[in-house]
């Protein structure tokens, strides 16, 4: 559905529909979405992660969350062409209220991927 440019009305409704079917829960959502928005970028990843920003938010409403979401996001892009970019992807969630300066903070203080966080520290 990202590949064919859905909207993310249309992508929370066809996810939801999934999790409730399929018996999981938000983090997986979270995954399958951040795996969705990597696997589906063909140019600028840090625009194409905007795009997306709203869907994401939507399944992030706690701190717990959000720390996952940078963690997932982090896994996701670790050891791609877009790790070099990553500190500026979190930098679009960070603008869109998706994640806030706390967690971003926590996330630095548990990351053990030395290149990724001193890239953020920068933000």
């Amino acid at each position: 559905m990202i590949e064919r440019n859905e909207g993310s009305e249309s992508m929370y409704i066809e996810i939801n529909s999934l999790k409730f079917s399929q018996n999981k829960d938000f983090f997986d959502c979270i995954s399958g979405c951040l795996a969705g928005i990597v696997e589906s970028c063909k140019g600028n990843f840090v625009s194409h992660l905007g795009k997306w920003a709203e869907l994401l938010e939507r399944y992030v409403s706690s701190e717990h969350d959000k720390l996952y979401l940078i963690q997932d996001l982090e896994k996701a892009v670790t050891g791609t062409q877009y790790q070099r970019v990553f500190h500026l992807a979190v930098k679009v969630l960070y603008d869109a209220d998706v994640v806030d300066g706390d967690t971003i903070t926590e996330w630095n203080k548990l990351s053990s991927c030395e290149e990724v966080k001193g890239l953020v520290i920068n933000i």
